[in-house]
């Protein structure tokens, strides 16, 4: 269950850089 946690967090810190680099 924790694990599914911190999976979905990295998504969305990955998705969050990701938008990041396209304003850039």
């Amino acid at each position: 269950m924790i694990f599914q946690v911190i999976q979905v967090v990295i998504i969305e810190c990955f998705d969050m850089g990701r938008t990041k680099l396209f304003l850039r």
